[in-house]
C-alpha cells in the first residue's frame, strides 16, 4: 500500500462517518419531533385567577417550609398547602391532537419582577401518583417544603411550571382519562408553549420528579431527548432502560428505609450512570418512602435546578451527598481508559507505523 492510497482511503473513511453522523443526527430529530403530535396554542393562555403575590415574612416562611404535607385518604395521595398554591397562579390552554381542541388547566410559578430582554429558567415538577386530581392544585404537594429556594428576595429567579395527571388517570403515559390525551405529552405540550410566550430560556428547562412523577420526567426525556438540562429525582428506582437518553446531570435522592425503592436500586443506577459519564449526585435520608422533604428543605434542589445549564453545577454548600464510587467504578472510570491509551502508545502505534514505512519504502 503507497502512501497516495492510504490517503484516499483515511479520506474515504472520513467522508463515511461524515454521512453516517448526518443521518443518525436527522433521524434522532426526526425520530423526537415526530411524536410531537399533541400542540398548546400560546395564544390561548389564559390565567384564571389574577391574584395578588402574598406577603410572608421570615416567620411565617419558617412555618409554611416545617408544616407536613396533610394525607388525602380519599386517593392515598395529599393536599396542596394553601398558602404555597397562592404562590402559582393557575392558567388554563387550549390543547389539539388532531382536530380535537381540549382546555387543560396548570400551575405557574413566576419570578416577581421580569426584566427586559433577560431569560429566565423554568422547573417542570413531576408530581406522584397520590396527587393525580382535576383540582389543579394536589399537583403542588410537598412544594412547601422547597418555598424558601423561590420565594425570598434573594431567592432564585425561575419560572415553575406544574401540571398535573388527572384523577383515575392510568398514569402519565396513558390517555385513559378526563380529556382522553396522554398528559405526559400535554405537558410537554404546554413547556413548550409557554417557552414561546414568556421570556424562558430553553436550554435552562429542568425537572423535578416525585415518586412515579420521576419516571414521567425520565419518559419525557426519551421521547424528546435534550428536553432538559438537569434532573432531581425523589424515591423512585430507574431503570438503565428508563435513563438510556439520560447526558444531563442528575441529582438523586433516595430514602434507605424506602421499601417501593430500595436504596440499593438507587445506588445501582447512579453507578450505572457513572458509568455513561453522565454527572451524577446521589443523596440518602431515613425516613420510608419520603426522600422528597429532604431534597426540598435541607437539600434545596429547587435552587440547585434552576442553576443548571447543561453543566454539572455544584450542590448547595452544606448539601449531605452518599460517596459511593468504589474501587471498581474509579478503575473503570479513570484508570482503564488511561492504561488502553497507553497501551495503544506503547505497541500498537510503533508497530503500524514501522510497517507503513515498510510498505511505502
Amino acid at each position: 500500500m503507497n502512501k497516495k492510497t492510504f490517503q484516499s482511503i483515511i479520506r474515504r473513511l472520513g467522508a463515511c462517518c461524515l454521512i453516517l453522523t448526518s443521518f443518525l443526527t436527522t433521524y434522532g430529530m426526526q425520530f423526537a419531533f415526530g411524536k410531537n403530535v399533541v400542540r398548546a396554542y400560546p395564544d390561548t393562555l389564559k390565567e384564571l385567577e389574577a391574584q395578588a403575590r402574598p406577603d410572608y415574612d421570615a416567620t411565617a416562611l419558617d412555618e409554611i417550609e416545617r408544616e407536613k404535607s396533610k394525607v388525602d385518604a380519599s386517593k392515598s395521595g395529599f393536599f396542596a398547602n394553601p398558602k404555597l398554591v397562592a404562590l402559582f397562579a393557575a392558567y388554563e390552554i387550549d390543547v389539539t391532537d388532531g382536530d380535537r381542541r381540549v382546555t387543560i388547566p396548570f400551575r405557574l410559578h413566576a419570578p416577581e419582577t421580569i426584566q427586559e430582554g433577560k431569560r429566565y429558567p423554568l422547573i417542570v415538577v413531576w408530581h406522584g401518583q397520590g396527587e393525580s386530581d382535576d383540582d389543579n392544585k394536589s399537583q403542588l404537594s410537598h412544594l412547601q417544603y422547597g418555598i424558601r429556594s423561590f420565594y425570598e428576595p434573594s431567592a432564585l429567579e425561575a419560572f415553575i411550571l406544574a401540571p398535573q395527571c388527572p384523577r383515575n388517570a392510568h398514569g402519565w403515559s396513558s390517555p385513559e382519562n378526563r380529556y382522553e390525551l396522554v398528559p405526559l405529552e400535554y405537558s410537554v405540550a404546554i413547556l413548550r408553549a409557554l417557552e414561546e410566550r414568556l421570556p424562558i430560556d430553553p436550554k435552562r428547562v429542568s425537572a423535578l420528579g416525585i415518586c412515579s412523577g420521576a419516571g414521567a420526567a425520565l419518559a419525557a426525556e426519551q421521547r424528546y431527548p435534550g428536553l432538559f438540562c438537569a434532573f432531581a429525582l425523589c424515591s423512585y428506582p430507574a431503570n438503565e432502560y428508563e435513563t438510556s437518553e439520560v447526558k444531563a446531570p442528575v441529582w438523586m435522592f433516595g430514602s434507605v428505609e424506602d421499601k417501593s425503592a430500595p436504596i440499593v436500586e438507587l445506588r445501582r443506577i447512579v453507578a450505572h450512570l457513572r458509568r455513561r459519564w453522565v454527572r451524577t449526585l446521589l443523596s440518602e435520608c431515613s425516613s420510608g418512602h419520603d426522600s422528597w422533604t429532604n431534597a426540598l428543605r435541607n437539600e434545596q434542589v429547587i435552587a440547585w435546578l434552576g442553576r443548571q445549564t447543561g453543566k454539572l453545577t455544584a450542590p448547595p454548600p452544606g448539601a449531605t451527598l452518599f460517596a459511593d464510587r468504589t474501587t471498581r467504578e474509579t478503575v473503570c472510570q479513570y484508570v482503564a481508559p488511561l492504561a488502553v491509551l497507553i497501551l495503544l502508545f506503547v505497541f500498537v502505534e510503533p508497530r503500524v507505523r514501522l510497517r507503513f514505512r515498510a510498505e511505502t519504502e
